[in-house]
C-alpha cells in the first residue's frame, strides 16, 4: 500500500513583499535548486501572497504547489496577517510541517513540526545600528525568543550564527542545523564597467547596504590615506548598494575625503551590472562589523578575485588568507592589507587562484539537498544526529547573503 505524502509548506511572505534584495537572497537560491530534486515523499507548498505574479518573473516558483493567502492594504494588516492568519490556516490544512525562511516565525495556533531559519541576530547583538534601537532589541528578547523555543528545529546560516543563537537564547545546540548559502555563476551580458560609470584605471570593490553595520566609512578613510600615501590617481573605489539607514555617517565620510572623485557610492544597480563589477575589480574588500554570513565575499571569491574581509563573526569561516582578515575596527590594519594587494602583484594573483578553488565548495545544489534532509528529519521524526555537521568552508562532511547584504 502507497503512503500518502507527507505535507510541507514553506512560508514566503517576505520574499513576495521583496523578491530582490538582501534578506531574500537565500530563499530565491535555496528554493530554486530545491524545485530541481526529486521530492517523491513529499509535498511541498509555498504559502504567500501575489505568487502568480511572482512566478512570471522566478518561473521555479511554480513547480511547487501554492497556496494563496491574500494580503490588504490595510495598516498593520502584514503582521496581523503572517504571525496570526497564516498559521491557523495552516493548521486548518493539516500540514505536517511549517517551514518560514526569513526569520520571522509564526508560531501561534501551532500543531505540526515548526521550523524557522536564522540569517543573523545583528538587532540583539547591535541594536545602537538600527534605527529604533529599544524597539529593535525588545523585538528580539521576547517575541523571537519565544519563537526559537516553540521551532522543533532552527536552520541558521553559518556556524557563527549557530553559536549566537545558542548563546543569546539558550537553544540546544543538537535543535540547530547549519545550512550555508551558495553562489552559482550564471550567464550575464558583458559591459565595460569604466566607460560607463566613467571610472579611470583600475577599481577596487566592496558590495552592501548603505547602514552603519557594513563600515564603510572605516572603508573610505582607508581608500582615502592610500591614495594619499601612494599619490596615486588612477585608482577608485567603488561601493555598490541599497541605501539602508542611519548612513549619514558613511556620505560624510565621503564628502570630506581628499580624493572623493575617485570614490563611487552606488545603488539601485541589478544583477547583470554587479556581475560585471565582481569580474573587472582589482580586488574585493569587507570591511563588515558583523556578517550572518557574507554573500558578497562568496561572490567575490566565486569571480575570481583576491579578497579583504574582517576576522569577525561568520567572516572568519571564510578560507581567506590571514594576512587579508582584518581587525573591522582599526584603519591601519585595513590600509595595509589593501596595500599587499595593490602593489604585490603576484601575491593578489595567488589569492585569485586560492579564493576561485574555494569558492566551488559552495552552491546552492548542496545546500538544498541538506535543507531536503532537515525537512524529511521533521516529518519522519528522525534524530537530529543523522544530519552532517557541516563546516561552510568546505572542510566538514558536506559543504557549501546581491543581491546586497
Amino acid at each position: 500500500m502507497q503512503t500518502s505524502k507527507k505535507k510541507v509548506a514553506i512560508i514566503i511572505d517576505h520574499f513576495c513583499l521583496r523578491p530582490f534584495g538582501s534578506a531574500i537572497s537565500y530563499p530565491r537560491g535555496l528554493l530554486g535548486a530545491l524545485s530541481n530534486l526529486s521530492i517523491d515523499s513529499l509535498e511541498i507548498t509555498l504559502v504567500g501572497f501575489n505568487l502568480s505574479d511572482l512566478a512570471k518573473t522566478l518561473p521555479f516558483i511554480s513547480r511547487f504547489k501554492l497556496l494563496e493567502i491574500p494580503m490588504r492594504k490595510i495598516p498593520c494588516y502584514f503582521d496581523f496577517r503572517h504571525f496570526a492568519i497564516v498559521p491557523f490556516i495552516l493548521r486548518k490544512k493539516g500540514f505536517d510541517a511549517v517551514i518560514e525562511m526569513t526569520q520571522s516565525i509564526p508560531f501561534l495556533f501551532k500543531d505540526y513540526r515548526l521550523c524557522g531559519i536564522v540569517t543573523d541576530i545583528t538587532p540583539l547583538m547591535f541594536p545602537r545600528l538600527f534605527p529604533h534601537p529599544l524597539m529593535t532589541y525588545l523585538r528580539h528578547m521576547s517575541l523571537l525568543r519565544l519563537a526559537f523555543r516553540r521551532c522543533d528545529r532552527i536552520v541558521a546560516i553559518s556556524k557563527s550564527t549557530k553559536n549566537d543563537v545558542e548563546r543569546c537564547y539558550g537553544i540546544a545546540e543538537e535543535n540547530i542545523t547549519v545550512i550555508p548559502l551558495g553562489f552559482d555563476k550564471t550567464a550575464y551580458e558583458e559591459i565595460d564597467i569604466n566607460s560607463t560609470y566613467g571610472i579611470k584605471g583600475s577599481f577596487i570593490l566592496s558590495v552592501g547596504t548603505f547602514q552603519p553595520r557594513k563600515n564603510f566609512s572605516l572603508l573610505i578613510r582607508a581608500f582615502d590615506e592610500l591614495l594619499r600615501r601612494g599619490k596615486r590617481s588612477d585608482l577608485s573605489l567603488v561601493i555598490v548598494g541599497e541605501l539602508g539607514w542611519k548612513y549619514q555617517d558613511i556620505l560624510e565620510t565621503y564628502l570630506s575625503a581628499e580624493h572623493k572623485n575617485n570614490i563611487l557610492l552606488l545603488h539601485g544597480i541589478g544583477d547583470n551590472e554587479l556581475f560585471n563589477f565582481y569580474e573587472q575589480c582589482l580586488y574585493f574588500v569587507y570591511p563588515s562589523l558583523y556578517e550572518g554570513f557574507g554573500l558578497p565575499i562568496l561572490e567575490a571569491m566565486a569571480f575570481g578575485k583576491a579578497v579583504i574581509i574582517s576576522n569577525t563573526s561568520s567572516m572568519a569561516e571564510f578560507p581567506v588568507d590571514e594576512q587579508f582578515r582584518i581587525d573591522p575596527t582599526k584603519l591601519e590594519d585595513l590600509i595595509q592589507s589593501m596595500s599587499i594587494l595593490l602593489y604585490d602583484e603576484k601575491t593578489r594573483l595567488d589569492q585569485e587562484i586560492i579564493n576561485s578553488n574555494n569558492a566551488k565548495d559552495y552552491s546552492w545544489s548542496k545546500s538544498a539537498e541538506l535543507f531536503l534532509t532537515l525537512i524529511s528529519e521533521l516529518v519522519f521524526g528522525r534524530s537530529g544526529s543523522t544530519l552532517p555537521d557541516i563546516e561552510i568552508n568546505g572542510k566538514g562532511g558536506s559543504s557549501q547573503e546581491s543581491r546586497v547584504h
